[in-house]
C-alpha cells in the first residue's frame, strides 16, 4: 500500500532538513569519534534495508527506515565537522602546515642542476 502524499512530503522535509542541519548547521562542539562511527554504520546499514523492505512491497516501512538512516547519516556529518581537538599528548597542533626550510630546498636544487658526466661516456 502507499503511503498518503502528506506523509512522503513530511519525511521528505524532514531529510531535507536533517541533511541541511548536518552540513550547513552549527558543528558540535567537540569531536565524538565513536558515536559518529556507530551513527555512520547504522545511517549506511539502514538504506539498504529500507531499500529492500521498499522493494518487498512494505513501502511504508522502507520509506521510514530509509528516512532514519538519512538522518542518522546527518547527526553523524554534524558530529564530523566538530573541531579537532589537542593530540593524544595534549598539546593542540600548530595552525597551518610545518614551515618549510627554503635554504635546504635551494641545496638539494643545486646538487641536482650540477652537470654530471653522462653514463656510459669515456
Amino acid at each position: 500500500m502507499a503511503m498518503p502524499l502528506p506523509a512522503v512530503v513530511g519525511l521528505l522535509g524532514l531529510m531535507a532538513c536533517a541533511v541541511a542541519w548536518g552540513f550547513v548547521g552549527p558543528a558540535a562542539h567537540r569531536p565524538r569519534p565513536l558515536p559518529t562511527v556507530l551513527l555512520l554504520v547504522a545511517g549506511l546499514a539502514s538504506l539498504p534495508c529500507g531499500f529492500a523492505a521498499t522493494t518487498a512491497h512494505h513501502r511504508a516501512i522502507g520509506m521510514l527506515v530509509i528516512t532514519a538512516g538519512v538522518c542518522l547519516l546527518a547527526l553523524a556529518a554534524h558530529l564530523l565537522r566538530a573541531p579537532a581537538g589537542p593530540g593524544p599528548d595534549g598539546h593542540e597542533d600548530p595552525p597551518g602546515p610545518a614551515p618549510v626550510d627554503w635554504d635546504a630546498f635551494d641545496r638539494e636544487r643545486e646538487r641536482w642542476t650540477r652537470p654530471r658526466p653522462r653514463a656510459g661516456a669515456r
